[in-house]
This record gives structure tokens, C-alpha cells and sequence, in this order.
């Protein structure tokens, strides 16, 4: 049994809005031994089919709030929502399925089918508005199977 992955997500929102990007004003942190390129926004979570993992998302500026609006895979095109992660809004892991609610946590785990590394599409709303919308594709889930090398 593994214990959970936290991917914490630090956001300099002010910066994000100004210059409209995430690039260098997001930054990504797990609690993964093995993973790769901490603190930056191309992280590498290292992980297994079957592990839990929570992204919790935080801003560096208090006052202006933040969310978690989607998560989904680049390589496959399947949304992390739908297939891996469930949506949830507090700590007790209880699945949201809506894409409108606002999120500062979301909750999943790794299917057992997937291994290989796997980058992901970030979708972040800071405040309310469409210019609020900020996406990032550099981050990724490099997944191991849990039977070594085997499958």
C-alpha cells in the first residue's frame, strides 16, 4: 500500500494576471520521493497504479482567490475528472462531479491500467472572469506499476 501524494500548487495570481500566463508564476511542489523538477511548473509527480493523489492550490496573494477548474490528460485526451479524478471540495473525499464548482482540492487515484509518463493540462481561475482562465501543460504524472517491470 502507498500513501497519498499531495501535489501542492503555489500561484503568484497578480503576475498570472498580468502577463496572462502561468509560466513562471506557478509553482509546484509533491510529497513523492522520486519526483523531478520541484518547485517549477514541470513538475514530474513519481507515482503507481492505485496511489491517491490530492492537488491542493494555494495563492501567494491572499486576497485573490484561486481554483482548480480542470485537470485532464494531453496524451490520451481523457479527462482526469472523468477517469481518474473526482472533483472534491473539502478533505473528506467525497466526489463532486460538477466542473462549475470552484475547487482549491482535488482527489483521485492512479488507475491501474496507466503506466508511463503522462502530462497533464492544468486549468487555473483566478477571480471570476474569462481572462481569469489560465491554462499550463507542463506538468506531469510519471506512473509506475506496481509490479516493477512485469507489465
Amino acid at each position: 500500500m502507498f500513501y497519498p501524494i499531495n501535489i501542492i500548487i503555489t500561484i503568484d495570481s497578480i503576475a498570472a494576471l498580468s502577463s496572462g500566463q502561468l509560466e513562471d508564476n506557478l509553482f509546484m511542489m509533491d510529497t513523492s520521493l522520486n519526483s523531478v523538477n520541484q518547485g517549477s511548473n514541470n513538475l514530474s509527480t513519481h507515482c503507481y497504479q492505485g496511489q491517491i493523489i490530492n492537488w491542493i492550490i494555494y495563492a501567494i496573494d491572499v486576497q485573490t482567490p484561486v481554483f482548480i477548474k480542470e485537470i485532464s490528460l494531453i496524451e490520451q485526451e481523457n479527462s482526469l475528472e472523468n477517469s481518474i479524478l473526482k472533483a472534491s471540495s473539502s478533505s473528506d473525499d467525497i466526489p463532486i462531479p460538477s466542473k462549475y464548482l470552484k475547487q482549491y482540492y482535488w482527489s483521485g487515484y492512479i488507475p491501474f491500467n496507466l503506466k508511463g509518463e503522462y502530462k497533464y493540462k492544468l486549468i487555473i481561475q483566478i477571480e471570476d472572469g474569462k481572462n481569469g482562465e489560465l491554462t499550463i501543460n507542463t506538468p506531469s504524472l510519471n506512473i509506475q506499476s506496481i509490479y516493477g517491470d512485469e507489465q
